[in-house]
Protein backbone atom coordinates (compact mmCIF):
# COMPACT_ATOMS: atom_id res chain seq x y z
CA UNK A 1 0.00 0.00 0.00
CA UNK A 2 3.15 2.10 0.52
CA UNK A 3 4.55 1.97 -2.57
CA UNK A 4 1.29 2.42 -4.45
CA UNK A 5 0.65 5.67 -2.62
CA UNK A 6 3.93 7.02 -3.58
CA UNK A 7 3.56 6.06 -6.90
CA UNK A 8 0.28 7.64 -7.32
CA UNK A 9 1.68 10.75 -5.59
CA UNK A 10 4.22 10.45 -7.84
CA UNK A 11 2.22 10.25 -10.94
CA UNK A 12 -0.10 13.03 -9.17
CA UNK A 13 2.58 15.62 -9.70
CA UNK A 14 1.84 15.37 -13.64
CA UNK A 15 -1.98 14.43 -13.51
CA UNK A 16 -3.24 15.87 -10.35
CA UNK A 17 -6.41 14.23 -9.79
CA UNK A 18 -4.49 10.89 -8.92
CA UNK A 19 -3.48 13.18 -5.66
CA UNK A 20 -6.70 12.57 -4.50
CA UNK A 21 -6.34 9.12 -4.91
CA UNK A 22 -2.87 8.71 -3.68
CA UNK A 23 -2.86 11.22 -0.54
CA UNK A 24 -5.85 9.12 1.32
CA UNK A 25 -3.81 5.79 0.40
CA UNK A 26 -1.04 7.16 2.05
CA UNK A 27 -2.96 8.83 5.29
CA UNK A 28 -4.65 5.21 5.59
CA UNK A 29 -1.31 3.25 5.55
CA UNK A 30 0.30 5.37 8.53
CA UNK A 31 -2.83 4.74 10.50
CA UNK A 32 -2.69 1.09 9.77
CA UNK A 33 0.84 1.11 10.68
CA UNK A 34 0.37 3.17 14.00
CA UNK A 35 -2.47 0.70 15.16
CA UNK A 36 -0.08 -2.41 14.23
CA UNK A 37 2.31 -0.87 16.68
CA UNK A 38 0.07 0.07 19.07
CA UNK A 39 -1.44 -3.68 18.80
CA UNK A 40 1.90 -5.11 19.55
CA UNK A 41 3.01 -3.28 22.55
CA UNK A 42 -0.55 -3.92 23.82
CA UNK A 43 -0.22 -7.58 22.98
CA UNK A 44 3.42 -7.43 25.03
CA UNK A 45 2.17 -6.02 27.93
CA UNK A 46 -0.45 -8.39 28.64
CA UNK A 47 2.04 -11.34 28.08
CA UNK A 48 3.98 -9.51 30.77
CA UNK A 49 0.99 -8.63 33.28
CA UNK A 50 0.87 -11.30 35.79
CA UNK A 51 4.66 -12.53 35.78
CA UNK A 52 7.27 -12.91 38.24
CA UNK A 53 11.11 -13.91 38.06
CA UNK A 54 11.93 -17.31 40.08
CA UNK A 55 14.54 -16.88 42.63
CA UNK A 56 16.36 -19.70 41.53
CA UNK A 57 16.59 -19.50 37.67
CA UNK A 58 15.54 -15.87 37.16
CA UNK A 59 13.03 -17.20 34.08
CA UNK A 60 9.77 -15.44 34.15
CA UNK A 61 6.89 -17.46 35.09
CA UNK A 62 3.00 -16.98 36.44
CA UNK A 63 2.01 -14.96 39.30
CA UNK A 64 0.71 -17.31 42.47
CA UNK A 65 2.47 -20.72 41.05
CA UNK A 66 3.90 -22.99 43.32
CA UNK A 67 6.51 -24.66 41.43
CA UNK A 68 8.31 -22.91 38.17
CA UNK A 69 8.20 -24.43 35.33
CA UNK A 70 11.87 -24.03 34.35
CA UNK A 71 13.94 -25.28 37.11
CA UNK A 72 11.37 -27.58 39.03
CA UNK A 73 12.21 -25.23 41.89
CA UNK A 74 8.86 -25.22 44.33
CA UNK A 75 8.63 -21.74 45.71
CA UNK A 76 6.30 -22.59 48.90
CA UNK A 77 4.79 -25.40 50.41
CA UNK A 78 2.30 -24.33 52.93
CA UNK A 79 0.29 -27.61 53.55
CA UNK A 80 1.62 -29.85 56.23
CA UNK A 81 4.15 -32.89 55.37
CA UNK A 82 3.28 -35.75 57.05
CA UNK A 83 6.41 -37.34 58.74
CA UNK A 84 9.10 -34.46 58.09
CA UNK A 85 11.35 -32.75 60.37
CA UNK A 86 10.64 -29.05 59.97
CA UNK A 87 10.07 -26.34 62.58
CA UNK A 88 5.99 -26.17 63.35
CA UNK A 89 4.49 -22.81 63.16
CA UNK A 90 1.15 -22.72 65.20
CA UNK A 91 -1.09 -22.04 61.91
CA UNK A 92 1.07 -23.50 59.05
CA UNK A 93 4.24 -25.47 58.28
CA UNK A 94 6.47 -23.62 55.54
CA UNK A 95 9.23 -25.39 53.88
CA UNK A 96 11.42 -24.00 50.66
CA UNK A 97 12.00 -26.61 48.40
CA UNK A 98 16.37 -25.76 49.23
CA UNK A 99 15.80 -27.08 52.80
CA UNK A 100 14.68 -30.43 51.36
CA UNK A 101 17.24 -30.58 49.02
CA UNK A 102 19.57 -29.93 51.78
CA UNK A 103 17.91 -32.57 53.87
CA UNK A 104 18.16 -35.61 50.97
CA UNK A 105 21.85 -34.39 49.98
CA UNK A 106 23.12 -34.22 52.80
CA UNK A 107 23.96 -30.88 52.54
CA UNK A 108 26.01 -30.78 49.95
CA UNK A 109 24.09 -28.53 48.17
CA UNK A 110 25.50 -25.36 50.76
CA UNK A 111 28.50 -23.00 49.95
CA UNK A 112 29.46 -21.55 53.04
CA UNK A 113 26.43 -22.45 55.07
CA UNK A 114 24.38 -20.74 52.71
CA UNK A 115 22.42 -22.22 49.57
CA UNK A 116 23.59 -21.52 46.00
CA UNK A 117 20.26 -19.18 45.58
CA UNK A 118 21.12 -16.74 48.60
CA UNK A 119 23.59 -15.55 46.21
CA UNK A 120 22.19 -15.13 42.86
CA UNK A 121 21.82 -11.28 43.57
CA UNK A 122 24.51 -9.93 45.52
CA UNK A 123 27.47 -12.07 43.95
CA UNK A 124 26.18 -13.11 40.31
CA UNK A 125 29.17 -11.78 39.41
CA UNK A 126 31.92 -13.41 41.44
CA UNK A 127 33.28 -16.03 39.20
CA UNK A 128 34.89 -18.21 41.87
CA UNK A 129 31.49 -18.50 44.31
CA UNK A 130 29.34 -19.13 40.96
CA UNK A 131 31.64 -21.89 40.01
CA UNK A 132 31.53 -23.04 43.69
CA UNK A 133 27.73 -23.07 43.49
CA UNK A 134 28.07 -25.36 40.37
CA UNK A 135 30.23 -27.77 42.03
CA UNK A 136 27.57 -27.96 44.87
CA UNK A 137 24.47 -27.95 42.38
CA UNK A 138 26.33 -31.48 41.07
CA UNK A 139 26.52 -32.81 44.41
CA UNK A 140 23.42 -32.16 45.20
CA UNK A 141 21.72 -33.70 42.10
CA UNK A 142 23.65 -36.57 42.13
CA UNK A 143 22.81 -37.11 46.21
CA UNK A 144 18.99 -35.92 45.51
CA UNK A 145 18.63 -37.20 42.06
CA UNK A 146 16.97 -33.61 41.75
CA UNK A 147 17.67 -31.09 38.38
CA UNK A 148 20.22 -29.00 39.43
CA UNK A 149 19.19 -25.64 39.51
CA UNK A 150 20.66 -23.92 36.30
CA UNK A 151 21.45 -20.52 37.40
CA UNK A 152 24.66 -20.41 38.87
CA UNK A 153 25.66 -22.68 35.44
CA UNK A 154 24.58 -19.81 33.14
CA UNK A 155 25.98 -17.48 35.03
CA UNK A 156 29.67 -18.99 35.14
CA UNK A 157 29.02 -19.72 31.12
CA UNK A 158 27.91 -15.73 30.87
CA UNK A 159 30.99 -14.63 32.85
CA UNK A 160 33.61 -16.68 31.21
CA UNK A 161 32.25 -15.41 27.82
CA UNK A 162 33.01 -11.86 29.26
CA UNK A 163 36.58 -13.44 29.70
CA UNK A 164 36.40 -14.51 26.48
CA UNK A 165 37.67 -17.77 28.44
CA UNK A 166 35.95 -19.73 26.07
CA UNK A 167 37.49 -23.15 26.67
CA UNK A 168 35.92 -23.18 30.42
CA UNK A 169 32.63 -21.59 29.36
CA UNK A 170 32.15 -24.84 27.02
CA UNK A 171 33.49 -27.06 30.14
CA UNK A 172 30.75 -25.59 32.32
CA UNK A 173 28.07 -26.07 30.04
CA UNK A 174 28.89 -29.25 29.03
CA UNK A 175 29.42 -29.86 33.23
CA UNK A 176 25.50 -29.10 33.29
CA UNK A 177 24.09 -31.03 30.09
CA UNK A 178 26.78 -34.25 31.79
CA UNK A 179 24.44 -33.69 34.77
CA UNK A 180 20.89 -33.98 32.95
CA UNK A 181 22.16 -37.11 31.69
CA UNK A 182 23.41 -38.87 34.54
CA UNK A 183 20.30 -38.21 36.28
CA UNK A 184 18.07 -39.43 33.34
CA UNK A 185 20.03 -42.38 33.61
CA UNK A 186 19.62 -42.61 37.34
CA UNK A 187 16.27 -42.18 36.97
CA UNK A 188 14.71 -43.15 33.33
CA UNK A 189 11.11 -41.86 34.01
CA UNK A 190 11.67 -38.34 35.81
CA UNK A 191 8.86 -36.24 35.28
CA UNK A 192 10.51 -33.16 34.05
CA UNK A 193 11.39 -32.33 30.79
CA UNK A 194 15.49 -32.06 31.00
CA UNK A 195 15.57 -31.14 26.93
CA UNK A 196 14.09 -27.93 28.01
CA UNK A 197 17.39 -27.20 30.49
CA UNK A 198 19.82 -28.76 28.03
CA UNK A 199 18.67 -26.41 24.97
CA UNK A 200 20.16 -22.99 26.46
CA UNK A 201 23.37 -24.74 27.23
CA UNK A 202 23.23 -26.93 23.54
CA UNK A 203 22.84 -23.41 21.64
CA UNK A 204 25.76 -21.52 24.12
CA UNK A 205 28.01 -24.14 23.42
CA UNK A 206 27.65 -24.03 19.73
CA UNK A 207 28.26 -20.09 19.44
CA UNK A 208 31.23 -20.64 22.00
CA UNK A 209 32.72 -23.16 20.15
CA UNK A 210 32.32 -20.55 16.90
CA UNK A 211 33.89 -17.76 18.52
CA UNK A 212 36.93 -20.51 20.23
CA UNK A 213 37.75 -21.10 16.47
CA UNK A 214 37.45 -17.48 15.71
CA UNK A 215 39.85 -16.61 18.56
CA UNK A 216 42.39 -19.37 17.50
CA UNK A 217 42.17 -18.73 14.23
CA UNK A 218 43.75 -14.85 15.29
CA UNK A 219 46.63 -15.93 16.80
Amino acid sequence: MLLLSILLIAFGLVFPPLLYVGIPLLIVWFVVWCLGDVGKGISSAIKRAGKQKCPFCQGEIPQNVKKCQYCGEWLEITEPLDDANFVEDKHKWEIRSSDLITELSGGVNLVDGKHTWEYAKEEKHNLELMKRSCDAEIKASKNSKLVPPPYCFKRVAILLRKAKNFEQEIFYCNMYLKALAELKEAVPDIPVPLDAYAGWFIERIRKTETLLKKSQTKI
